[in-house]
């Protein structure tokens, strides 16, 4: 099973800008989240000092990766990078 790093920051010119709005659309995030971690696809999440932005860390094949990132669209912007553990990276590079 393949292990990403995904960064996230939220994209305020996609968000409500109607508070209560605004708040529903974090909860339903939240909920997503909170879904892919009981399922063991996200095995870590945080969000940085600033709250816009954070990491996570996925671990499913990609075509499962995008389904669920594409959930997040326009309201967050991602960047996925797919990393290695060092036992994998040693196989590649011996």
């Amino acid at each position: 099973m393949s292990r990403y790093l995904v960064l996230w920051e939220v994209n305020p010119g996609q968000m409500p800008a109607n508070p209560k709005e605004r708040a529903t659309l974090m909860s339903q995030a939240g909920e997503m989240v909170d879904q892919n971690i009981s399922k063991g696809i996200i095995t870590s999440w945080g969000a940085f000092l600033t709250g816009r932005k954070g990491y996570s860390v996925w671990e499913c094949d990609p075509s499962e990766l995008y389904k669920q990132a594409q959930q997040f669209y326009p309201q967050f912007t991602i960047q996925i990078h797919q990393v290695l553990s060092r036992e994998e990276l040693l196989e590649v590079t011996q």
